[in-house]
């Protein structure tokens, strides 16, 4: 199974962006021991970005770093209860040791509705500067 359409009320259920149908998905890999999922995946015209929401200031993200190996994706967003901050260039290794290089936008779980803005915002000042190749 891969991207979900979420039926029922979501936190993100009246966040949108423009040109975009309204609409809330999750992700998730159904593999043998191996299963991992994305919270909310939200639409930036024609890019999926993925969304991890925690209650607290802390917590594991193995799913969104999943996603963002498999999918070849390196923007990621998380709604949390800490400061809003910005983390270019972050370097680890998934849960099968394959490197994933991305950059974390993290909102305050109060900053819902401007996630829509920051996204275009931040996708838009790093797609002006170049892009190093993910090395092995």
């Amino acid at each position: 199974m891969d991207f979900v359409r979420i039926q029922s009320e979501t936190t993100l259920s009246f966040v949108h962006f423009p040109l975009a149908r309204p609409a809330a998905y999750c992700w998730r890999r159904e593999a043998r021991n191996a299963s991992a999922e994305v919270d909310y995946i939200v639409a930036d015209g024609r890019t999926p970005v993925p969304v991890e929401v925690k209650a607290g200031t802390t917590g594991a993200m193995k799913g969104l770093h999943v996603f963002l190996a498999e999918k070849k994706r390196r923007f990621a967003v998380r709604l949390n209860a800490d400061a809003l901050s910005f983390l270019p260039g972050v370097r680890l290794k998934d849960v099968r040791g394959r490197p994933v290089e991305f950059s974390l936008l993290s909102l305050p779980l109060y900053f819902v509705r401007q996630l829509p803005r920051l996204v275009r915002g931040v996708r838009a000042s790093a797609s002006a500067r170049p892009v190093r190749p993910l090395s092995e």
